[in-house]
């Protein structure tokens, strides 16, 4: 193996303290984007440097600092590549592309996370709509509904084996047979009329029966 300096040392000089972040500034040669050289500045704490372990890399903008402007692509393919760590001294392993609402740019947390305001949930689900059983018979269920809101529909689901002779009306208008709903039951997709409305459950094939019986009486005395 041919001679080769390890490491050289001049008396009385003394290597300055390592600052505890890293920051490389916004630079170019770590990343490019249909061959042409997409700025990134690298940051995080030096231990983890020293370790291996991962730091972050932001795109940036080297005219504008630490302003990012958004980067504009023409309809089609492109093509994202990372320069080789034998080439920049920086092995980049994961690269994270995010988009907000409407396709703008969406700053992301370190380690590429969804910012933590999108995480937490401004307000708990919508309120749900209660049902109240008036009244109940083998072949007909009078409800009354409140808390709905008017032009938003929900499902309401009758515990029994589903059947296209339930009915339901709701204010008197008929909204039909039923769905199936919860994998046996019967459902139906209401549209509140209002806040507040009844509606009614009816098992339409007992009115036969009822019509059969009636003429089973009449029919016996004659």
């Amino acid at each position: 193996m041919p001679v080769a300096i390890a490491e050289m040392g001049m008396p009385g000089v003394q290597r300055a303290p390592m600052p505890a972040q890293v920051d490389t500034g916004c630079r170019v040669g770590l990343m490019s984007i249909d061959g042409q050289g997409l700025p990134g500045k690298l940051s995080g704490s030096t231990a983890d440097a020293v370790a291996g372990r991962a730091l972050d890399l932001r795109y940036c903008s080297v005219e504008f600092g630490d302003e990012v402007r958004p980067i504009t692509l023409a309809q089609g393919d492109h093509v994202l590549r990372t320069t080789p760590g034998t080439r920049s001294g920086i092995d980049v392993d994961s690269l994270t592309l995010a988009s907000d609402a409407g396709g703008v740019m969406m700053p992301l947390d370190d380690g590429g996370k969804l910012p933590a305001s999108l995480l937490r949930s401004t307000s708990g689900p919508p309120a749900q709509p209660t049902v109240k059983v008036t009244s109940k018979g083998s072949t007909k269920i009078e409800l009354q509904v409140t808390g709905a809101r008017k032009g938003t529909p929900f499902w309401l689901v009758l515990g029994e084996s589903n059947n296209a002779g339930w009915e339901a009306k709701v204010d008197g208008s008929n909204i039909g047979g039923s769905t199936l709903g919860d994998g046996y039951a019967n459902g139906w997709r209401v549209h509140p009329p209002s806040g507040s409305f009844s509606v009614t459950l009816t098992w339409t094939p007992q009115q036969k029966v009822w019509i059969a019986i009636a003429v089973s009486v009449v029919a016996v005395p004659l």
